[in-house]
């Protein structure tokens, strides 16, 4: 949403769209590090923490993610596609891909995670048309309180969903480990 948003704000200041195609190349690289280092974090942590807190920021940026980019700022629209998309969405996408197959036993694993993207893809299509009626009713405040309403939404779904790879399951994982390998290697030294 902020990459789109900053091309818009960039053509409303009397700049072309130029700023969103940059940003976007200089995001790629990031979201690629962001999603495995979070996938990483997820692995230490749990699925879930890391889902609670993100939906948490993103809930806590939504304003402030827009005022950014309305100043029209080029160093200011960088940094904060960069921070939407290395947080807001890899980390989540980073969490996706282990949580959500996680959800589902081996004979419905497929069939779960595939419904949880396609409900996401049928939501997804239509944003940029409630996007369009939300500015027009709200002016950049209906994107930003969209952005709030889906962030809301993603925590909501983490309260009620159940973690996979909590403490429990890690340190199940670690004994199956130890058991067929032997004890892992110390690294003091």
């Amino acid at each position: 949403m902020a990459e789109r948003w900053a091309g818009i704000s960039g053509v409303r200041c009397g700049r072309s769209g130029r700023p969103s195609a940059g940003t976007a190349v200089l995001a790629a690289p990031v979201g690629i590090g962001a999603t495995i280092a979070w996938g990483g974090l997820t692995d230490r942590v749990g699925r879930r923490p890391v889902y609670l807190w993100v939906t948490l920021f993103g809930a806590v940026w939504a304003i402030p993610m827009f005022l950014l980019v309305n100043t029209a700022s080029l160093v200011a629209i960088v940094i904060t596609v960069g921070i939407s998309y290395a947080v807001c969405q890899n980390a989540l996408a980073g969490a996706q891909g282990a949580w959500f197959p996680e959800l589902f036993q081996a004979r419905t694993r497929s069939s779960g995670a595939s419904l949880a993207y396609q409900i996401s893809a049928m939501i997804s299509g239509a944003t940029p048309f409630v996007t369009t009626l939300m500015f027009m009713w709200l002016g950049w405040l209906g994107p930003a309180v969209l952005f709030l309403v889906f962030s809301a939404l993603g925590l909501l779904s983490i309260l009620l969903t159940r973690e996979t790879w909590g403490h429990r399951e890690r340190a199940a994982a670690l004994r199956t480990t130890e058991h067929a390998h032997g004890p892992a290697p110390s690294r003091a030294g």
